[in-house]
């Protein structure tokens, strides 16, 4: 098993699970079923896709990590029989990979890109994210290949997976709180094309069907994406001559955030993030509480992104800021920010 320490990676929208740009490649080609084939394959349709797995998150200059959190982890398995674990301060959830009676164990190729072979024309290559995400690609090599995919998760006692209507997932725990959500699925065809998918749920098993027998050309590529984090980094700096406390939601974050569209949804997501998701930020820097518009300019953002008024884009909240009950007057001309 191999573990990757994962340095967050600040992603920011409600559209964030589409935030990886698609692209048609100028001729379709054929790959040899082999590691460097199917990294082939995503790269020609989600270009950057691995590579950025590897990439440092970046900061800005004068803006600190929390001293007294710890980042998330993955743990990605060597033998396609065990699952993936991903685990935050908070909360630890597993994803098993398909076809774990038939698929073969982990090559690791060349540039650290884990891949297994399920030896039925289709490939799983996870890949880990700077937020500690875990994005599942699946490449099918073939017409042969199976149309379906199965994902067992696993999470606290009495967990619950919910299929939402923007065709994610979201995990929660006995008492409904966060625990992760699956953005919503894709596939593209080796000429970029767009190809029929979804999610079904069963229990705590998450298959993706995937409609590949219209695929103009293979392979084809398709993928869950799985976080157990609402937001990325969250950073300190500073702003009038004291400290201001900075993140962005994560690609999970906006599957939750959204509700699955919807009036009723954007409110229920709201209600989640002004709970679980200001525990994220407690946790990672306590003080966070100790001056109420802090508080005030979380819930602001929070009500802007629900609202989706995405101009508030990044949560910056700066402790400067003065305390303000009121913060819902005016939103659209101060933007979270009423004293700049």
């Amino acid at each position: 098993m191999t573990r990757q320490r994962t340095a967050c990676l600040a992603v920011v929208g409600a559209t964030v699970f589409a935030g990886l740009t698609f692209a048609a490649p100028a001729a379709a080609q054929d790959l040899a079923p082999e590691p460097e084939g199917y990294v082939a394959a995503i790269e020609a349709v989600v270009p950057g896709a691995v590579g950025a797995a590897d990439a440092p998150a970046a900061r800005m200059d004068g803006f600190v990590d929390s001293p007294v959190y710890s980042e998330p982890e993955v743990d990605l398995p060597t033998s396609v029989d065990v699952a993936a674990t991903l685990t935050s301060p908070e909360r630890t959830v597993q994803i098993a990979l398909p076809f774990s009676e038939r698929a073969s164990d982990a090559v690791v190729t060349e540039g650290g890109v884990t891949t297994f072979d399920n030896n039925n024309e289709s490939a799983t290559v996870p890949v880990v994210h700077e937020d500690g995400s875990l994005q599942i690609f699946t490449v099918i090599d073939g017409p042969e290949a199976p149309t379906r995919y199965d994902y067992e998760i696993t999470a606290t006692e009495g967990s619950a997976l919910t299929l939402v209507d923007s065709g994610g997932v979201v995990i929660t725990d006995a008492a409904g709180n966060f625990e992760g959500a699956v953005t919503p699925p894709w596939a593209k065809d080796a000429s970029g094309a767009s190809l029929p998918t979804h999610y079904e749920v069963s229990g705590m098993t998450i298959t993706q069907v995937v409609e590949h027998s219209t695929a103009a050309d293979y392979p084809v590529v398709a993928d869950p994406w799985l976080g157990i984090q609402l937001f990325g980094p969250i950073t300190r700096g500073s702003w009038r001559n004291d400290y201001t406390y900075n993140g962005a939601v994560t690609a999970a974050g906006s599957v939750v955030l959204s509700g699955g569209g919807g009036v009723g949804g954007y409110l229920a997501g709201g209600a989640v993030f002004r709970a679980n998701g200001w525990d994220e930020w407690k946790a990672r820097w306590p003080a966070v509480t100790n001056k109420a518009t802090l508080k005030q300019q979380f819930d602001c953002h929070v009500a802007a992104g629900s609202a989706g008024l995405f101009f508030t884009g990044p949560y910056n909240l700066e402790r400067a800021q003065s305390n303000r009950s009121d913060w819902a007057a005016g939103v659209v001309s101060h933007r979270c920010n009423w004293d700049k």
